[in-house]
């Protein structure tokens, strides 16, 4: 769901990701973007299934040119957290953001790869 004026909310649970054949760290769930341009990654900090208090990883915002982000998304690959979104340029071109959670810094980090049209993630 995005909302233009306000708050957008995006949520990939463990259990969606599991039945999407992706492996899922423990309990990271939600991506909230907040328009026009700022991103935050929310993850629960006491480990419980339910309730869980929530805390906001790496501070301010995630999205990369300032601009509005939008279809945010979480998966994880070898026990790593990506974030990755769609945001339009100066020339209202879309293009595809990811960023990836650097445990060590507690920070998110750009990953900066070009690929061609037929290549998959």
């Amino acid at each position: 769901m995005l909302s233009y004026g306000g708050t957008a909310f995006a949520e990939t649970t463990n259990v969606g990701a599991r039945d999407k054949g992706v492996k899922q760290p423990s309990d990271v769930v939600s991506v909230d973007v907040k328009c026009p341009a700022t991103a935050s990654i929310h993850m629960p900090n006491n480990g419980a299934v339910l309730p869980r208090t929530w805390t906001q990883v790496g501070g301010g915002s995630v999205n990369q040119l300032g601009y509005e982000a939008t279809s945010p998304d979480l998966i994880a690959i070898n026990e790593e957290i990506y974030a990755a979104w769609a945001e339009k340029n100066e020339q209202n071109v879309s293009q595809i953001y990811v960023k990836k959670w650097n445990v060590s810094t507690q920070n998110w980090a750009l990953v900066e790869r070009q690929f061609s049209k037929r290549e998959s993630l």
